[in-house]
C-alpha cells in the first residue's frame, strides 16, 4: 500500500483548511477522470490521496456538514501490474476506469524524480454489498507501476524494516460476508496465510467480534478480510447486532446504522 483514498466534498477548500491548520498538503492535480486531488502527508510520513470524486461516484451516509468523507480506497504500489488486475477484479474492483502510462506531476513532487508510471484505476460496477455497504459506500484501487525503474524498491511490508504495531500503513482491510465460501475461492488464486476461523480464534476489538483473514495480492501487499459476526450498541443494556442473523448481501437498515454512534465516546 502506498497510500490511503479519502473522499471529499471540494478539494480546493478542504485543501486550503488543511494548509489552514498547518498541515502538508500538495498542490492540486486533475486525475484522467478530471477529478481533484491533491496529497496530505501526516507527521509519521504516512500518505494520503484526497480526491473530489465526481456526483455518479460520491456517496455520503450522512451529511455531517463536514468537507472530508471516510476512506475512498487505496493507492498500491506493484511490479506485477495486470496480474495485480486480475486479483482486485476478483475482490469486485472489475472495471478499469483508466490506464495511463506517463510522467506525472504530482509523483515527481513525491520524490519520482521524471520517472514514468503506469497508473491504472479499477472500480466496482456492482456495488458494495453486505450489512455496512451504506455507512461504508463506494471504494477504488489504484494501481501504480514504475516503468523501466533505475532504483532499488523496498517493499514496505518488508518486516526486516517494519515493526508490527508501528504507526504506517500495514494491509489493505475488506469487509466481507462467507468467509467460509471466500476462502475456497481464494485457495485457487492466493490462499490464505492466517485464517482465524480455521484456528477457532476469533478477534474481539472493542464491542465487536468475528473472524479475520489474510492473503496476499500478486506484488506481496498484505490483504485483510475481516467478517464481524458481532457489535454492541449499547453495552450497559446489553444490546448487541448479532450479524449472522442478517442476509450477506444486504444492508442493514440505516436505523440500526445509526444506531452505531452510541459506541462513540
Amino acid at each position: 500500500t502506498y497510500a490511503c483514498k479519502i473522499k471529499c466534498k471540494d478539494a480546493t477548500k478542504y485543501r486550503a483548511q488543511l494548509a489552514q491548520w498547518g498541515e502538508k498538503v500538495g498542490e492540486i492535480y486533475q486525475d484522467t477522470l478530471k477529478r481533484p486531488y491533491f496529497w496530505l502527508t501526516d507527521k509519521y510520513g504516512n500518505q494520503f490521496y484526497v480526491v473530489q470524486p465526481t456526483p455518479a461516484q460520491a456517496a455520503w451516509f450522512k451529511d455531517e456538514k463536514k468537507l472530508s468523507g471516510g476512506v475512498f480506497g487505496a493507492v498500491v504500489g506493484t511490479d506485477k501490474m495486470d496480474e495485480s488486475i486480475a486479483f482486485y477484479a476478483r475482490l469486485g474492483f472489475d472495471k478499469v476506469a483508466f490506464d495511463r502510462s506517463e510522467v506525472y506531476p504530482d509523483l515527481d513532487a513525491l520524490g519520482a524524480n521524471g520517472s514514468k508510471f503506469r497508473r491504472v484505476l479499477l472500480v466496482q460496477t456492482k456495488g458494495r454489498r453486505g450489512p455496512f455497504s451504506r455507512l461504508l459506500g463506494p471504494s477504488e484501487i489504484e494501481l501504480i507501476q514504475e516503468i523501466n525503474p533505475t532504483r532499488t524498491v523496498r517493499k514496505i511490508f518488508d518486516f526486516n524494516y517494519r515493526m508490527w504495531g508501528e504507526l504506517g500503513f500495514i494491509q489493505i482491510c475488506f469487509d466481507i460476508r462467507g468467509l467460509d465460501a471466500w476462502r475456497e475461492q481464494c485457495a485457487t488464486f492466493s490462499p490464505f496465510t492466517v485464517d482465524s476461523a480455521k484456528a477457532k480464534e476469533g478477534f474481539q476489538m472493542g464491542e465487536a467480534g468475528g473472524d479475520f483473514a489474510y492473503n496476499e495480492d500478486p506484488s506481496g501487499t498484505l490483504i485483510e478480510y475481516v467478517q464481524t459476526n458481532k457489535v454492541t450498541v449499547l453495552k450497559k443494556l446489553h444490546i448487541a447486532l448479532n450479524l449472522s442473523r442478517f442476509p450477506n448481501d444486504k444492508p442493514l437498515p440505516n436505523w440500526m446504522l445509526r444506531c452505531l454512534r452510541f459506541l462513540k465516546k
